[in-house]
């Protein structure tokens, strides 16, 4: 409708003593004729629900405003200025239908729709279910914004803005479009975090990978801190990370643990015992989302980070559990300690906001369990062994849920061209399907477009082995589903790799993770860094049916006396029919079979990988005079073979309870 100029300004402003991150005001407008100021006025915060109706408008020009003769309508009552009240340059006015003690109506610079110098006519409600309003001046429309199912209001353009229960519309749009993309849909206690594109701040990154670093980098930037360690945590049950916290807090450090009070199927009844013993020693803990809380801004606090002294940030797809820290056989995971000032500001402004009780669902550890015991077991610190790390320079962009991860990991697929490579725990019941605008459907265009698109999801069951097969049906998208066997209790990543980019972070990708919780992640972007990652993703990928797809199937031979072992070359999770060359079949669950040949002879033996076209053949010699101890031997491989199958499986079983969201 009308294009705006001048420059947004990006600031770190308090709401409610929470931390708004990156708010955008309105953009200013140069110019101090009577028709450029009344451009500026725009409507930027809109907020239907009951509990909290009104709506605000800035000046975003750089004079003053008188609002004498402004006209606010939803088509079906108006609110008419019928004073000279001014607005100064950059100023809000919020108009509330009630006055009460709710955040939205008890902020400075309110008015109720019925105030003097105010004319109220018809039915002026905001609905619930949706509606227009429009900002007029005389008969010249200014601005409009349609929310939810609202109908298209004249200078509007394409859907209304999606609007969800108990949620509030900020304009965030660097020019006017009158389309959704000017606005945010955010609850009280949010963050308005902007996706910045990749390589915002320039920063030292150490990347690291789980189980191979047993969560040493993490052990090493906790042992370094002088004053201040933020920690925020889905989980935190290994007690010699919380020793050494409580050494920290000991010495003066200024220790504050966040964590979800209610995570998803998990007795934390030592992560409550260890906290305790924190708070003991001096240091803080609160829990969000706890029995106790009156309200929820978050589904659940999924995150997994630290910011450290103002100036590093340790962030990890992780939880910090025995198992993942040193004790144990931990999940395949990526993470990095990332310095940086610039970075780590933001990671601590989101820390704070999510850290206040303000909005009833964070509460101190004490007031939860007022009884609660210290944790009964000795809480010795044991420093890790040395552990081997390489640090590169690279740009590195925040990215929480749910402000911006959708829109970051939308933009970043898009902008890929030569390599996408994803290693996920599974996808969402809402992605399952393969629905368009979802993350395999952006995978999917990637490939279209000619670059290389993997997927690694974790092995879970026949459900998630028909979600890869869909993959690999009805997409260009390689996927495979992935059983750590004896290097990795479990598929827990949550990383990226888009030609130089890497995300590294909490967020899964389901609905939940990128639209209700408190998800963090990082964009890195560097070469050496995603070569860094990509070899461990290559490791992982291994050899699968896109590797034999490409290659061929290999199978070799080896033979003693008239015992053959024949081996191909395939994935482990896949049936495997075998043809000795005797008129004998056999099929086997492992690309390896045992098998005596009942007298000398040419053969041919030949493979077929189940359900697939893929055959390889060998021929193999059987002399005369074979010693008959030697018939023994087929028996003992195809054991050894059948045992270690059942062992992979028996391991795997034992570990299903132990990974962790």
């Amino acid at each position: 409708m009308r294009a705006r100029t001048g420059l947004w300004r990006y600031r770190i402003l308090p709401t409610m003593a929470a931390v708004l991150l990156i708010l955008i005001a309105p953009p200013l407008i140069s110019g101090t004729a009577e028709g450029d100021v009344a451009a500026g006025l725009l409507i930027t915060e809109v907020s239907p629900f009951s509990q909290y109706e009104g709506i605000s408008l800035t000046n975003g020009s750089d004079s003053a405003v008188s609002l004498n003769g402004f006209t606010l309508t939803d088509g079906e009552g108006t609110l008419t200025f019928t004073a000279p009240l001014s607005l100064a340059s950059d100023e809000r006015l919020t108009l509330v239908k009630n006055a009460g003690g709710d955040w939205f109506s008890s902020r400075d610079g309110t008015m109720l729709f019925t105030a003097e110098g105010i004319e109220k006519k018809g039915s002026f409600i905001l609905a619930d279910a949706g509606d227009d309003v429009a900002l007029y001046r005389g008969d010249v429309l200014l601005d409009t914004v349609c929310y939810r199912n609202g109908s298209v209001a004249t200078g509007w353009s394409g859907a209304p803005v999606a609007l969800g229960s108990g949620q509030y519309l900020v304009r965030t749009g660097q020019t006017d479009t009158d389309t959704a993309a000017d606005w945010l849909a955010t609850k009280p206690g949010w963050t308005r975090l902007v996706y910045g594109g990749p390589g915002a701040y320039e920063a030292a990154v150490t990347p690291f990978a789980f189980p191979e670093s047993a969560g040493i980098p993490i052990y090493r930037t906790l042992e370094e801190a002088r004053t201040s360690v933020d920690i925020s945590l889905y989980l935190l049950t290994c007690p010699n990370i919380a020793t050494l916290l409580c050494d920290l807090a000991g010495r003066g450090v200024a220790v504050r643990v966040l964590l979800e009070g209610a995570p998803l199927g998990m007795d934390i009844s030592t992560e409550l015992r260890l906290m305790r013993s924190l708070t003991d020693a001096g240091g803080e803990v609160r829990l969000i989302n706890p029995p106790t809380a009156e309200t929820s801004r978050f589904t659940y606090l999924h995150t997994k980070y630290a910011v450290i002294d103002g100036s590093a940030v340790v962030i990890t797809s992780e939880n910090w559990t025995s198992s993942n820290l040193g004790y144990g056989t931990g999940n395949r995971g990526w993470g990095a300690v990332i310095t940086g000032s610039e970075y780590a500001t933001v990671m601590a402004a989101i820390f704070a906001n999510d850290w206040s009780t303000e909005f009833g669902d964070v509460q101190p550890l004490d007031r939860v369990y007022p009884g609660l015991q210290a944790y009964g077991g000795t809480l010795s610190y044991t420093p890790p062994a040395e552990y081997e790390t390489v640090t590169f320079t690279a740009g590195v962009t925040p990215i929480v849920s749910p402000d911006c991860s959708w829109d970051a990991l939308e933009t970043l697929t898009a902008g890929t061209g030569t390599r996408l490579y994803a290693e996920q725990l599974d996808l969402g019941s809402s992605y399952a399907d393969l629905p368009a605008g979802t993350p395999v459907a952006w995978l999917q265009a990637a490939a279209q477009r000619g670059a290389d698109v993997r997927l690694i999801l974790d092995s879970g069951g026949d459900e998630r082995a028909a979600l890869v097969n869909l993959i690999n049906t009805t997409t260009a998208v390689k996927a495979i589903a992935l059983d750590g066997g004896n290097d990795f209790a479990a598929v827990h990543n949550k990383g990226i790799i888009a030609d130089g980019n890497v995300w590294v972070g909490s967020v899964n990708w389901t609905a939940t993770s990128f639209h209700a919780n408190r998800e963090a992640a990082v964009l890195i972007t560097a070469p050496a860094v995603a070569e860094f990652w990509q070899e461990l993703f290559l490791k992982d990928w291994g050899v699968n049916i896109h590797t034999v797809e490409e290659d061929g199937l290999q199978l070799t031979v080896g033979r003693s006396g008239n015992t053959v072992v024949l081996r191909a070359v395939g994935p482990v999770d896949t049936d495997y029919e075998w043809s000795f060359g005797d008129g004998r079949i056999r099929t086997t669950a492992y690309p390896a079979v045992a098998f005596t040949v009942s007298g000398p002879g040419e053969y041919t033996a030949t493979v077929r990988l189940v359900g697939t076209d893929l055959t390889a053949a060998v021929g193999y010699t059987v002399e005369a005079g074979t010693p008959p101890w030697r018939n023994w031997l087929p028996y003992a491989v195809s054991a050894a073979l059948t045992g270690l199958g059942a062992l992979v499986g028996f391991r795997r079983e034992s570990n299903l309870n132990s990974r962790g969201r």
